[in-house]
């Protein structure tokens, strides 16, 4: 099975480099700008959200006198590229990262405890503090990872996309989502075949008519790329590579 599944993935990576051959640049192209002050560490900052003037973002910390390597919630000052005045909001000694907004004050997150997967959990931001923090009931799966979650508002109906390697899936950790109905959550839904594949799809955002993710299966320039499928919850065209300058030989 193991060899296997090299040799799939081996193919599927030759396929890749013949896809970056003959791949030609969009016609509107992104202009990337960098950011500067309290967000640039020597450290790990993911997953920033922003909020009129204020950047939520998570930091991975070294460990210290007790406590091992954790991610922590940052909060800070933006004004245009430049981030000051980060502080943290939610940490250790679990892991908490991935920061979503719901309907304010409402937001969504991830807390990994020792020992165990990754959960999805919600709480309440009011006053730069996290509280009635609460396990998210009918999403998480004792046995999987569930993490990254994005909130997102289609038709009047409220979706949370998440990434999990939970059973029935296409591969390793797949995109799914939730609809929620009154205050409970429905059974998690896979978002399918055009989306998730045998490798790896994370990080999903709505935007724009179209689906997010990052995917180290789909043909990419190297690592995880980021890919858009067009349309929603049960109908979505096949992921296609947001083309460079998005995208690199790395994640």
């Amino acid at each position: 099975v193991h060899e296997r599944g090299m040799r799939e993935r081996a193919e599927q990576e030759a396929a890749a480099c013949d896809w970056v051959l003959g791949w030609k640049p969009l016609t509107d192209t992104l202009a990337l700008a960098e950011v500067t002050g309290e967000i640039r560490t020597a450290e790990s900052e993911i997953a920033p959200v922003l909020l009129d003037s204020t950047l939520y973002f998570s930091r991975h910390l070294p460990g210290e006198a007790g406590t091992g390597p954790h991610w922590v919630i940052m909060q800070a000052k933006w004004n245009t590229g430049e981030v000051t005045n980060a502080r943290i909001i939610r940490g250790g000694p679990d892991h908490y990262a991935n920061l979503c907004m719901g309907e304010s004050p409402e937001v969504f997150f991830t807390r990994c405890s020792p020992g165990q997967p990754c959960e999805l959990w919600m709480a309440r931001l009011v006053d730069g503090a996290l509280t009635a923090e609460q396990r998210i009931a009918g999403v998480n799966d004792a046995a999987s990872v569930s993490t990254q979650p994005h909130y997102t508002k289609l038709n009047g109906v409220e979706y949370l996309f998440y990434s999990s390697d939970r059973e029935d899936g296409h591969g390793g950790m797949d995109i799914w989502y939730s609809r929620r109905k009154d205050e409970s959550w429905s059974e998690p839904v896979n978002a399918g075949k055009r989306i998730n594949t045998p490798g790896d799809e994370v990080t999903p955002f709505y935007a724009g008519g179209a689906l997010w993710v990052s995917s180290d299966w789909h043909y990419g320039f190297g690592g995880l790329d980021v890919f858009r499928a067009a349309g929603q919850p049960g109908s979505w065209s096949k992921a296609e590579n947001a083309g460079k300058p998005l995208n690199t030989a790395q994640n």
